[in-house]
């Protein structure tokens, strides 16, 4: 997925001066998709939590819809995962590659990425060792602090 990441932002990136603009509302949409889907990923943890509350507590109206919106939260967090890394890939190779100087936005944007990075291989891990029925805490655990970090950083970033 990062080497069909990396083609895509390639293409964009090979611009000539008539299409220089189209190319930034591009990376501009792509930096927002990227926004928009990390807020669903969120959406996971807000409905996890809750659903877990109402459970607790035995309330049975809202039980049924929040186990929904959790499992679907759930099966699609994977897939939104690859998305916001695709989306800032591409938006970051815009910006990135012309190379001037590293403005605070830039920087931020990097470790952001490289943090993003990071969640996609730790949650990787995870999924291998959830197959594998070889599950270990502290995978899931630096996979949901890096996710923390990871957000902090973009927050800081936008």
């Amino acid at each position: 997925m990062l080497i069909y990441s990396a083609a895509i932002a390639s293409l964009l990136l090979a611009k000539d001066e008539g299409s220089g603009r189209w190319l930034g509302k591009i990376s501009n949409l792509t930096g927002k998709i990227a926004v928009i889907i990390l807020m669903a990923s969120l959406a996971l943890w807000v409905s996890r939590q809750l659903y877990i509350l109402i459970k607790k507590k035995n309330i049975r109206p809202f039980q049924g819809l929040l186990r929904q919106c959790f499992l679907f939260f759930r099966k699609s967090h994977v897939l939104w995962g690859w998305i916001v890394l695709t989306a800032a890939t591409i938006h970051a190779a815009y910006y990135f590659l012309p190379f001037t100087e590293l403005s605070m936005r830039m920087k931020t944007g990097i470790v952001a990425w490289i943090i993003l990075a990071f969640l996609v291989l730790f949650g990787l891990r995870y999924q291998s060792a959830l197959r594998k029925k070889a599950l270990q805490k502290n995978i899931r655990l630096w996979h949901v602090i890096t996710a923390i970090a990871f957000v902090v950083v973009a927050f800081i970033h936008i």
